[in-house]
């Protein structure tokens, strides 16, 4: 029934259930975590709330919070910190000219030993909720300190001993002068941005989670993969950015001022049906530039299909591109990493090309490949039999070279999702496992890096693993599970239902 009146809303709206449920309250842990303590402070009452404020009710130097609830009262929750820790705090408010009388837009600094301990006047949170002016900034045991405030028009005061556990009143124009602030010694800034010229990237419109319910991400929307090199030989490098369908890969060229001019390939427009997966510069025919190889990616394309297939762009070493189209067999799953190395020892660049994933089948072990140069951009794919468990060694994100036992020679170091880091060799025509202490670490791996770290002359790797903001939070005792099929489904198939 489809309510005409206002009666009959009122009748549907009263018929829809309502279950009333406790705020939440995280105690900040200083280590760029949270805790949930609602409960232990208080805060444990079930209600409809939909706003809350803060600011120091009793001028104790503590912050209590009101929170306004749907029809009821609101929450006064007091704050009895002071009471209990007798901790020491500081309490500034600032009076600024007549256009701006509350100062809004000011930032306060208490500089207390080695910390800088910061504040904004900024009272907006939300909507229709706003903060009290004033801010209180707790010093712990700390009374000695000194206080500098920066106005709006960029002006600044500083008071060498402000005083604790009292309010201080400021005017803009209060206490100004030229002296310096104990900041720590300025650096120039370690990155600036610049006017990059980069078009805007469009990401594939593909839901994956329509053809896969249960898969945990999003594998056709994980952004562009990038390549950087210096294509046209004049000393800057330069970077190609993958394409989506409809948006072809772009190549850009880098000038004398540090910025970047878009490059038009013709060689690309071939592919706007494709999602590039892992990219990479390298000199695949030793004439001594850099040759790109793109691969496919995504979660749409099917297996063996054209848009899975590798591409070779060949550098005629002034930095224009031309496909070699016989350079690869056929492929048929996504690509998740490229790493090339000269294994075999005969002068030219070999490959390995890590798959990510088999299309609309996530959590299949896709058909990863090492690929063996002839030298002249020709590449053959190594039996399976030879390539020591390469060939399937799990949902490839990240692989590199690198020569971890000492030996002159690179291993192989390959990382992906749902697998420990495994590590190969290569040795009398084919390719063997290596056994370390990180074949215990499974994890999301989403990276692998190997550089000499602390200097000692090996090579250490870096791994980088799914961050701890994401939904899902395995750890060894309590690890999380994929089931690639219904057993009530394979039963009944098996039956003949």
């Amino acid at each position: 029934m489809i309510a005409t009146g206002k009666k009959d809303l009122e009748e549907l709206v009263g018929k829809i259930p309502s279950i009333a449920v406790p705020n939440k309250m995280f105690r900040n842990l200083g280590n760029l975590k949270f805790a949930d303590v609602g409960g232990a402070w208080g805060m444990d009452q079930n209600s409809f709330s939909n706003g809350a404020a803060y600011g120091d009710l009793d001028n104790d130097g503590d912050l209590d919070v009101v929170v306004n609830n749907v029809n009821e009262p609101a929450f006064i929750f007091r704050n009895n910190s002071r009471e209990q820790n007798h901790n020491n705090y500081i309490s500034v408010t600032l009076k600024g000219d007549n256009k701006n009388r509350f100062a809004i837009g000011s930032k306060i600094e208490v500089f207390k030993d080695s910390q800088i301990l910061s504040r904004e006047v900024m009272p907006s949170r939300g909507f229709q909720s706003s903060v009290d002016y004033k801010q209180i900034i707790g010093l712990g045991a700390d009374s000695n300190v000194r206080l500098a405030i920066t106005w709006p028009d960029q002006s600044i005061s500083f008071i060498n001993h402000p005083g604790v556990n009292k309010e201080i009143v400021l005017k803009q124009g209060d206490y100004v002068n030229d002296v310096e602030l104990p900041n720590p010694k300025k650096k120039m800034a370690s990155l600036t941005e610049r006017k990059s010229g980069f078009d805007k990237h469009e990401e594939n419109q593909y839901i994956d989670f329509y053809q896969e319910r249960a898969i945990p991400e999003m594998l056709s929307c994980e952004g562009p993969r990038a390549a950087v090199a210096d294509i046209n030989g004049d000393g800057l490098d330069d970077i190609y950015i993958g394409g989506t369908p409809q948006h072809e890969g772009q190549l850009y060229l880098q000038t004398s001022d540090g910025h970047f001019t878009k490059k038009e390939e013709n060689a690309f427009k071939a592919f706007t049906t494709f999602e590039d997966g892992a990219v990479l510069f390298f000199d695949c025919d030793g004439d001594g530039d850099a040759d790109l190889f793109v691969s496919a990616g995504g979660n749409e394309a099917l297996p063996l299909s054209r848009e899975l297939q590798h591409r070779l762009f060949i550098n005629d070493g002034k930095g224009n591109f031309q496909l070699s189209p016989e350079s690869f067999p056929a492929n048929r799953d996504n690509i998740g990493a490229i790493a090339a190395d000269d294994f075999d020892h005969d002068g030219d660049l070999d490959l390995f090309v890590g798959a990510r994933s088999v299309s609309k089948e996530y959590g299949l072990t896709p058909l990863s490949h090492i690929y063996v140069n002839n030298g002249k951009g020709i590449f053959t794919d190594m039996p399976t039999d030879k390539t020591g468990g390469i060939s399937t060694v799990g949902l490839v994100t990240g692989a590199v070279w690198a020569d971890i036992d000492g030996d002159k020679e690179k291993e192989l170091i390959v990382a992906g999702e749902w697998m420990a880091l495994r590590i190969f060799k290569y040795s009398k025509d084919r390719f063997t496992e290596l056994s370390t202490d990180l074949s215990t670490k499974s994890g999301w791996w989403q990276t692998v890096a190997a550089e000499d770290v602390d200097g000692d002359g090996r090579e250490d790797l870096v791994l980088g693993n799914f961050g701890e903001n994401f939904y899902l939070h395995p750890d060894k005792n309590n690890p999380v599970k994929l089931w690639m099929k219904d057993l009530l489904w394979r039963w009944r198939h098996q039956q003949g239902h």
